[in-house]
């Protein structure tokens, strides 16, 4: 970590300066700096393992062409080099952002994902261990964890599409670019690996509705990947379940509302076939709060 001004002369004579912009912060086990060199400003951020740097290094370069997402600019051990993203963060999108956002969806999900049977993946393993951790801690009561341990064998599709996600879409996760191209700047948020749609439904629970809704449709719209929708209820009780965990074991419980799994206790007719994916059927969300906010 470089904790003051730097300044010396280089062999070619110009002066080297290195000065911390913003006070030291902690955000999902980085540690993150804003640093002028020179007055380009980079985003600079370290782990505590040199592998992390190293995996988002690859995932981010796998899109460096593409401008959706910070370029890296170097990468030595556990510190990795970002571009600072210049532009406005998204506040409360309109229609007109949702082709920009779509762009980075898109793009991700077309990256060449694969297409494999649920049971060769560890998704549904790991949602049953997820299930009975909240019916072991008393969230979940024998009749509802159940249920639900049912609902998911249910829901689970014939076949899950795999690949990259950003997968945590909250607004400030988001830069609008002085040219109109949004940039999504958290490069943790970027994963690969992931049950596609991961991003999607979270994506559902932190957007207004009416925005979410023409997002989704339009993201069906532009997407070749058969059977996709047919999956999205299962990958919302996976990504549902195992956010849940990590609240209790990392937050104590905070914003955790048992009630936003009941909608998965409908019929398999009924979710799978309902296309109105709004809220009114519940949801992790109540009137004053995201129960993503601030997180993934």
């Amino acid at each position: 970590m470089i904790r003051s001004l730097l300044q010396g002369k280089s062999r070619f004579g110009m002066t080297r300066v290195v000065r911390r912009l913003s006070a030291r912060r902690q955000q999902k086990g980085q540690d993150v700096s804003l640093l002028s060199v020179n007055g380009l400003y980079t985003k600079y951020l370290t782990f505590d393992d040199s592998s992390i740097a190293a995996d988002i290094e690859r995932r981010l370069r796998a899109f460096e062409s593409s401008e959706l997402f910070p370029t890296v600019i170097f990468r030595h051990e556990s510190a990795l080099w970002l571009e600072y993203v210049e532009g406005e963060t998204l506040q409360r999108p309109d229609h007109a952002l949702v082709d920009r956002l779509l762009d980075i969806y898109v793009e991700l999900y077309d990256h060449d994902p694969e297409r494999m049977p649920p049971r060769e993946t560890p998704f549904p393993r790991q949602l049953q261990q997820d299930l009975k951790f909240l019916h072991q801690v008393g969230l979940l009561d024998g009749r509802l964890h159940g249920e639900l341990t049912e609902a998911a064998e249910r829901l689970m599709p014939g076949q899950l599409w795999l690949g990259y996600d950003y997968t945590d879409p909250g607004f400030k996760n988001f830069v609008q670019r002085p040219d109109g191209r949004v940039c999504a700047i958290d490069a943790e948020s970027l994963q690969s690996g992931q049950l596609l749609g991961t991003g999607l439904m979270k994506a559902r629970w932190r957007w207004p509705e009416p925005f979410w809704d023409l997002f989704h449709r339009r993201l069906l719209e532009r997407l070749d990947l058969p059977a996709f929708e047919a999956g999205l209820p299962f990958i919302e009780l996976c990504t549902l379940a195992r956010w849940t965990k990590k609240k209790i074991l990392v937050d104590q419980g905070h914003s955790v509302d048992v009630k936003a799994f009941e909608r998965f206790l409908y019929s398999e007719e009924v979710v799978r076939n309902r296309t109105d994916m709004s809220r009114p059927l519940g949801s992790p969300l109540d009137e004053q709060s995201s129960v993503f906010a601030g997180s993934d």
